[in-house]
C-alpha cells in the first residue's frame, strides 16, 4: 500500500499550477523495482529453482503405497489332475507398503500382504485359502552413492543454483538502483545548470539594457550594445540546449521509474530534490573492502554459488563410473488359513519366518 500511494503521489499533475513537483530519490528508486521488467524476470528462476528444491527433497520423504487387485480366469483343464473340462480359479489381494531411503543411501521398506484364492481343483486342503504376509528388507550401497554427501548432492546443487539465482536478482536489483541513483543526480545537475542559465540570461539582459541607456546619453558606443547583443545571443543559444539537456536527464530518469509512456507525468513539472549529506573522510583499507566484497557483493557470491555446484556435479560424476555393489537383508513371516482372522493371526506366531 505505501508503495502505490507513493507511485500515486508522484504521477498527479495539476494543470492550473505551474509549479515544480518534488522528486525524491526514495520514491524514483520505489518505482524503478516495482516496474522493472529485468527485476520481474530475475524473479521467475528463483521461484522455479525454490519447486525443485522441495522436489529433490521429497525423495527423502517416507512412500506410502497402496494396492488391490482382483483375478477371475477360467482356462481349459490339460492335466488328469485338474477339474474335468474347465479350471476356475479366483484371486483377490490387497497390498500395503512403506519405504523410505535414507541420506546415507540406506532403503528401507515393510510391506504386508493380504490374499484370498479360491479354485474348482479337488486336490487343494484349504479351499478357498487365505494368506497374509509382513516382510521387511534393507538395501544399502557398498560402493556407488556411499555416503550422506553424494546422496544429498542433487539437493545441495539445487540449492546453490537457487542461492545463485537469488544473488543474480539481488545484482539486478543493485543495478537498476544505481542507474535511478546516477539519473536523478544528472537531473538534478541539469537543474542546477538551468537555473544558472536563467539567472546568467538575466544578467545579459539587464546589461544590453544598461547599453542601451548609456548610449542616449553619450557614455556607449553603438558597437558596445552589438557587442552585448551578441552575447545575449550565445546566453539564449546555451539557455536551449541546458532546457535540451535538462528534458534528456528527465526522460532518461522517467524511463527507468515509469516505463510506460502513458503514466509518465509531465517532465517540465518535475524537480529533484536531494539533500546530500556531507561524507565523513576514513582511512581506506584496501583489504577490508576486498573481504567484505567478497562477502556481500551479489556478483560474487553467485560466482562462488556456481563453483561449488560444478564441485558437487564432479563428485557425482566421479561416482558414476564405480561398479554397484550392494548388500541387501531381508525378513519375512507369512502364513496360510482356511479364514481371514487365523490367516493374520498365525502371522504372530512366527512359524514360517523367510530370511534373505
Amino acid at each position: 500500500d505505501k508503495l502505490r500511494n507513493t507511485k500515486g503521489e508522484m504521477l498527479q499533475t495539476d494543470d492550473k499550477s505551474e509549479k515544480r513537483m518534488g522528486l525524491l530519490l526514495e520514491q524514483c528508486i520505489t518505482l524503478a523495482l516495482m516496474n522493472n521488467l529485468s527485476i520481474r524476470l530475475a524473479v521467475f528462476p528463483d521461484r522455479k529453482l525454490e519447486q525443485d528444491v522441495s522436489v529433490a527433497r521429497a525423495i527423502f520423504d517416507p512412500n506410502l503405497a497402496a494396492n488391490v487387485d482382483y483375478r477371475d480366469s477360467t482356462s481349459q483343464a490339460t492335466s488328469r489332475l485338474q477339474a474335468a473340462g474347465q479350471n476356475e480359479e479366483q484371486n483377490m489381494g490387497a497390498n500395503l507398503s512403506l519405504s523410505k531411503k535414507l541420506e546415507d543411501g540406506t532403503e528401507v521398506s515393510m510391506s504386508w500382504d493380504s490374499g484370498r484364492r479360491k479354485t474348482n481343483s479337488p486336490f487343494f486342503i484349504i479351499n478357498p485359502v487365505y494368506s497374509a504376509t509382513l516382510a521387511m528388507e534393507a538395501r544399502h550401497s557398498l560402493s556407488k552413492m556411499r555416503g550422506r554427501d553424494l546422496n544429498l548432492a542433487e539437493l545441495r546443487q539445487l540449492e546453490h543454483q537457487r542461492a545463485a539465482a537469488r544473488c543474480q536478482l539481488h545484482s539486478t536489483i543493485n543495478s537498476v538502483m544505481y542507474q535511478v541513483v546516477e539519473a536523478f543526480l544528472n537531473l538534478r545537475q541539469q537543474d542546477a545548470n538551468l537555473n544558472i542559465q536563467e539567472q546568467s540570461l538575466e544578467q545579459v539582459k539587464e546589461l544590453v539594457e544598461i547599453t542601451r541607456k548609456r548610449m542616449l546619453v553619450g557614455r556607449a558606443v553603438e558597437a558596445q550594445l552589438i557587442k552585448d547583443q551578441s552575447q545575449l545571443a550565445r546566453q539564449k543559444e546555451e539557455l536551449i540546449v541546458t532546457r535540451a539537456s535538462r528534458e534528456q536527464a528527465c526522460d532518461q530518469l522517467l524511463q527507468l521509474i515509469c516505463p510506460d509512456p502513458e503514466e509518465r507525468p509531465d517532465p517540465s513539472r518535475l524537480e529533484a530534490l536531494l539533500e546530500i549529506p556531507k561524507v565523513l573522510e576514513r582511512k581506506i583499507n584496501f583489504s577490508n573492502l576486498s573481504r567484505s566484497a567478497r562477502h556481500k557483493r551479489p556478483e560474487v557470491l553467485a560466482m562462488l554459488c556456481q563453483m561449488r555446484s560444478q564441485d558437487l556435479a564432479l563428485r557425482l560424476a566421479r561416482d558414476g563410473v564405480k561398479p554397484t555393489f550392494d548388500v541387501v537383508a531381508g525378513f519375512g513371516l507369512s502364513a496360510n488359513n482356511g479364514t481371514f482372522s487365523d490367516a493374520h493371526s498365525d502371522v504372530g506366531t512366527l512359524d514360517y519366518p523367510v530370511y534373505t
